[in-house]
């Protein structure tokens, strides 16, 4: 689940940021700890993973979603923050935290990420790449999960 918030101190028409998801962030087939909790964490620079977690099958995926601007008139705000909200992992067994990312080729260690570019106009847009730590202890039960998160733009 994607939501986009734009805000603005000044009285200026702010342009039409869209987020298009690209590709779903996944870890894949992790396996449940007999005792205690372990973790993956998912890189946003490529499809690596690392922790104390034991991946049993299936394909880690960073997730990569397009921002793309509308609005190419003279006189837009020249930054943005983004910030990552609203975390649901469907589990009190499983934490999903310590989000960090690359956008417009700048690495991004913590969120809120403010004082970032403008995304490009659309069609082409700029690129957010999304990396995330999973956290699951023993309680976790078998099954599939799909947590969901909101991805805030603000324009500065």
């Amino acid at each position: 689940m994607l939501l986009l918030s734009l805000h603005s101190a000044a009285a200026t028409r702010l342009p039409s940021i869209h987020i298009s998801e690209m590709a779903r962030m996944s870890w894949g087939t992790v396996a449940i700890p007999p005792s205690g909790a372990q973790y993956i964490e998912l890189s946003p620079l490529n499809q690596s993973t690392h922790g104390t977690g034991q991946m049993l099958f299936g394909t880690p995926s960073r997730g990569v979603y397009k921002l793309s601007s509308s609005d190419g008139a003279s006189g837009r705000p020249a930054a943005i923050t983004i910030d990552i909200a609203d975390v649901s992992t469907g589990s009190a067994a499983l934490t999903l935290d310590h989000f960090n990312g690359v956008y417009a080729s700048m690495r991004i260690g913590a969120f809120p990420s403010p004082t970032l570019p403008m995304p490009a106009s659309a069609p082409g847009g700029t690129l957010l790449y999304l990396g995330a730590r999973a956290t699951v202890n023993s309680a976790m039960a078998a099954g599939s999960l799909a947590p969901t998160f909101d991805i805030d733009v603000i324009v500065n």
